[in-house]
């Protein structure tokens, strides 16, 4: 994909490499959350209250981090095929694992405790995880996680592909302009003799 980045001159080009690019941090930080979701998730309340608060300020820097990069990636493929703005709009929507964590995140009463019992009942939500243990929910945390990076992956083929198809119309037109005019200066050139 950041060959993909090269491929693009033209100004419409250019929003869908920043577009790339913002997908691709976003995937960073989604994965740099699930990687702290999942250590928290299995630490000992002593283990979480003894968390620097400069770790817990990353944490939730990410999660501003990805409101800003997923709204960012939204406004810049407004201009875009309407496929490729349903597809970018689908894949942004997070997913129910993953929207309740957030937005405990988010919330002004956050702690890792919470956060942690949070992860390991699913959401609080007995139908996300049935009657599996704590184990399983940590797990199915971790598969919503990898999924959605897997959506925000998806995002980069789409906009490659849009880009790779916008360079090829634009060629194919210049080639067209090209062999017109040289079409009029072969009629010019005739008729002057």
């Amino acid at each position: 994909v950041h060959n993909g980045f090269r491929l693009v001159t033209s100004p419409d080009g250019e929003v869908a490499v920043t577009g790339m690019f913002e997908s691709d941090a976003a995937k960073e930080q989604y994965g740099q959350q699930r990687a702290f979701i999942s250590g928290v998730a299995f630490l000992p309340d002593e283990s979480l209250a003894a968390m620097p608060a400069r770790a817990i300020g990353m944490l939730l820097k990410t999660v501003e981090r990805q409101n800003e990069l997923r709204g960012s990636l939204r406004h810049k493929v407004a201009r875009m095929a309407p496929e490729v703005r349903r597809a970018v709009d689908e894949a942004l929507v997070l997913p129910d694992e993953i929207s309740r964590i957030v937005s405990a995140m988010e919330d002004e009463q956050f702690d890792l405790l919470m956060l942690r019992d949070l992860i390991q009942s699913c959401g609080r939500d007995a139908a996300l995880c049935g009657d599996v243990g704590t184990n399983a929910c940590i797990q199915r945390a971790w598969q919503a996680w990898t999924a959605y990076i897997d959506r925000l992956q998806a995002i980069e083929e789409v906009l490659v592909t849009e880009v790779v198809e916008r360079r090829a119309t634009t060629a194919r037109r210049k080639q067209r302009l090209l062999a017109s005019f040289a079409a009029a200066a072969a009629v010019g050139a005739l008729a002057s003799t």
